[in-house]
């Protein structure tokens, strides 16, 4: 199992795919190693571009904020 404990690009940098890149390269290693790959996130504009990827919310907790908890399942190619 991979956990994804952060992943961020400085602001003057976004929306430039660096972070794309980065994860592409993320999920390749965990495909290699057939490893799925968990996450959590309370940012809710992250989770279009994290299901782009493939993930997908498995649990959501209600804490003073909303957590989401994703998966992406991978087996090697």
């Amino acid at each position: 199992m991979f956990y994804l404990w952060f992943i961020g690009v400085d602001p003057v940098n976004q929306n430039t795919g660096i972070g794309s890149e980065l994860l592409k390269e993320i999920i390749e290693d965990s495909r290699r190693k057939a490893k799925p790959i968990y996450l959590e996130t309370s940012t809710l504009k992250n989770l279009p571009w994290y299901k782009t990827f493939g993930f997908k919310i498995y649990n959501e907790l209600e804490l003073s904020y909303q957590l989401y908890f994703l998966k992406l399942e991978l087996t090697e190619k």
